[in-house]
């Protein structure tokens, strides 16, 4: 979910359905395809800001656990 969303920012914030603590996300304007989008690694709080955003423009974005091997 994003919320506290101003015209250039949006924090993320998601729950964990398991036992992760570390999370991969990637974001990028609304339709973009997963693996060209912008990446943070590493995440260890469900939840993230992003900066930098174009005002009046729609964003996805996906979250996903780093799972221990």
């Amino acid at each position: 979910m994003a919320t506290t969303i101003s015209p250039n920012s949006a924090n993320l914030t998601w729950t964990e359905m398991g036992a992760a603590t570390n999370w991969n996300i990637e974001w990028g304007v609304k339709g973009f395809s997963q693996g060209d989008g912008n990446i943070g690694i590493s995440i260890f709080d469900s939840s993230y800001e992003l900066s930098d955003l174009v005002a009046n423009t729609a964003y996805d974005f996906y979250v996903r656990s780093v799972c221990e091997e």
